[in-house]
């Protein structure tokens, strides 16, 4: 194991090296968790606001979905219980929309909905999309 920092190359201590650590601090940890945070999602349009990042993010769905040969039908009201509905094979479902991003572990993180609103969760990612349950 390298004994010195990965993101400010001190020593570290080999109190933090008996708990396998790869930096030197707390401070660092958190740094180096910040760095890997940015690595995984690609910084966004700092022009772009909330509402225009989930419109870009329901257009991706409906463009995917419509691709995938869904009727979509999109909501009038930003306060529907979900974002949009879906016709295949003579079922009528619920597709709530998500923005979602990486943990610097890789993990998906999104905001949670009640599901009990929605019968298919999207999330959108920044190179894909995302749907629970997979197969609907």
């Amino acid at each position: 194991m390298n004994t010195n920092c990965v993101v400010c190359g001190n020593p570290i201590s080999e109190e933090r090296l008996r708990h396998r650590a790869n930096t030197c601090s707390q401070r660092c940890a958190n740094r180096r968790q910040l760095q890997r945070y940015h690595e995984s999602n690609p910084p966004r349009n700092p022009v772009l606001t909330n509402s225009t990042v989930g419109a870009i993010s329901e257009h991706r769905v409906i463009a995917d979905l419509l691709s995938k040969g869904y009727s979509v039908f999109r909501s009038c009201s930003p306060n529907s219980p979900c974002d949009i509905a879906i016709l295949g094979d003579g079922k009528l479902l619920r597709v709530e929309v998500t923005t979602g991003h990486y943990s610097s572990s890789q993990k998906t993180v999104y905001a949670s909905r009640d599901p009990k609103l929605f019968d298919v969760l999207a999330i959108v990612l920044p190179e894909k999309i995302e749907y629970v349950p997979e197969r609907f």
